[in-house]
């Protein structure tokens, strides 16, 4: 009884724990990585685990790539923006499905928080990865 226990507790550990798919663990040029869940048909809490400078000499946008954990059913709708103490700015799409790479607008010379939602679209929650 007390070895299926133990059992029972490695598995439950195993399905809570968060999980990064062995292809972005390996990518040397990700500066950031943060996670955020989506609910069937509802936006989730926003993630704000990524901070960015862009320098005077950019490019004006910020490549956001995501992706939800190989192997899984698992599908969303992901949005992204730059923070902003002053007025909140509108979201961005970075697409829907399994992952994708989208952009964000991000002017020159801006230190700033980027925040990421993410929705579901099918019966359970979406969990997703993105990187910068």
């Amino acid at each position: 009884m007390k070895r299926s226990w133990g059992v029972l507790a490695a598995v439950l550990l195993a399905l809570v724990s968060a999980v990064v798919p062995a292809a972005a663990s390996t990518r040397s040029d990700v500066f950031c990585r943060g996670n955020a869940v989506g609910f069937p048909g509802k936006w989730g809490a926003v993630s704000k685990s990524c901070s960015f400078t862009s320098p005077p000499q950019w490019r004006g946008y910020l490549e956001v790539t995501w992706f939800v954990e190989a192997g899984t059913q698992q599908r969303g709708c992901v949005d992204g923006r730059m923070a902003s103490v002053h007025q909140q700015r509108p979201w961005q799409s970075l697409g829907c499905g399994k992952g994708a790479t989208g952009r964000v607008d991000w002017p020159a010379n801006t230190l700033s928080l980027l925040e990421i939602r993410v929705k579901s679209y099918n019966i359970g929650l979406a969990e997703v990865t993105y990187e910068i």
